[in-house]
């Protein structure tokens, strides 16, 4: 099992954030080697969403369903996909006039050859994904 915490503080507030978490139909935009972003479902707390992976010609897509606490927290837990397990969460705290933002996931990678192939990828992704979106913060809102 591999987790991966980050945490940061930014100038932005929790709602803008949280927002760009949850915007997850943009992505494909911006998310390292995410060729595919798309919510499948929504209720009033709850999302269904579907993101692809790609390292030339391989391809892995999962589904993860999202618990919302909207502007505070998102709780990912995994549906299908390329994983044996993932779980974790997004938290955003105000912090004087800005955000603390936490990232806690968790992931353990199947044994299929083709999970394997593209694991360093989506390691390397998870890892820089509170810089990613930090970065996406000031394109969006500066």
């Amino acid at each position: 099992m591999i987790q991966v915490k980050r945490q940061s503080v930014v100038s932005y507030t929790p709602k803008q954030m949280y927002d760009l978490v949850n915007d997850v139909n943009q992505y494909k935009a911006f998310v390292p080697y995410c060729s595919e972003s798309k919510v499948l479902s929504e209720k009033a707390n709850q999302m269904v969403a579907a993101l692809t992976f790609s390292l030339g010609p391989v391809q892995q897509t999962f589904k993860t369903k999202n618990t919302l606490t909207p502007y505070s927290r998102i709780e990912l837990n995994l549906m299908s996909g390329p994983f044996q397990s993932l779980g974790g969460y997004w938290s955003f705290k105000p912090v004087g006039s800005g955000t603390s933002i936490e990232m806690d996931i968790e992931f353990e990678i199947s044994a299929s050859a083709t999970a394997w192939m593209i694991k360093p990828i989506l390691h390397s992704t998870i890892e820089q994904l509170v810089d990613t979106f930090t970065k996406r913060a000031q394109v969006v809102y500066d």
